[in-house]
């Protein structure tokens, strides 16, 4: 799991990061994480420094050496986590925010 991180890094730290999982992870492991896509009002906002660009981040993490699981955008975590038992919205997720599942190709 390694939430809350990626978009404070430099790019060489995440790739350094991935690389490093990828080596150490066991048969069967999985990465959690969360990941900011690329907005232009994103640049220099919160200290935000990585971003993946829209629609890129299965080719990000192939080029990587991890296979992509699951990727929820904005809307799937909407429908996942912010729907409330009558169908409403509790909240609405920022679009430049995603959740991936991601696992090292061997």
């Amino acid at each position: 799991m390694w939430e809350g991180v990626t978009y404070y890094l430099t790019a060489t730290a995440v790739d350094q990061t991935l690389a490093c999982t990828r080596r150490n992870s066991g048969a069967g492991g999985e990465l959690y994480f969360d990941c900011m896509i690329d907005a232009p009002d994103m640049a220099g906002r919160y200290g935000v420094q990585f971003r993946i660009p829209e629609g890129a981040l299965e080719v990000v993490l192939a080029e990587r050496g991890y296979a992509t699981c699951d990727h929820l955008l904005a809307d799937d975590l909407e429908k996942t986590y912010l729907t409330l038992a009558a169908g409403g919205l509790a909240g609405h997720g920022p679009a430049c925010f995603g959740l991936v599942r991601a696992a090292p190709k061997r």
